[in-house]
């Protein structure tokens, strides 16, 4: 059931909606869901998903990192998602022509080979040529 289908159902019985606080104790990236500790001592809740469907892969998704403090917002007693969060730990941008982390690294590399002709022939590497590879570990850490 993806988030969607979940309100539906939630408005169509009536069902209350509520939220609790908590924070990250796991992310599996995979599944697009994580455990989440509620601060008020109640026990864990597993399986919450971070997404609008069990499949995203494409999109827009903010992995969360692992302690964040979220909001985790029940349509049921069995469905759940974060609704809110406070720390991220990688993003994923993407859609069917391509990926955000690619496109940049791709754009890094070209400029990386840049060079400009002369009088005295070509240019040689850009000269900024080492202050692109904290950029591009920018990207590596900031991209899934």
């Amino acid at each position: 059931m993806n988030v969607g289908d979940a309100i539906k159902k939630a408005v169509d019985t009536g069902a209350e909606i509520y939220s609790v606080i908590g924070t990250i104790k796991s992310v599996d990236k995979s599944k697009r869901t994580c455990v989440v500790e509620p601060v008020d001592g109640s026990p864990e809740i597993f399986g919450v998903r971070y997404t609008a469907t069990e499949s995203d892969s494409a999109g827009f998704i903010a992995n969360p990192a692992d302690g964040a403090f979220v909001v985790v917002t029940f349509f049921d007693d069995n469905n759940a998602f974060v609704s809110l969060v406070t720390q991220i730990d990688t993003f994923v941008m993407n859609n069917e022509t391509g990926d955000m982390k690619t496109i940049l690294l791709d754009l890094i590399a070209m400029i990386e080979k840049i060079t400009v002709p002369t009088p005295a022939g070509a240019s040689s590497t850009p000269i900024n040529f080492s202050e692109l590879e904290p950029i591009k570990e920018a990207i590596n850490g900031l991209f899934e």
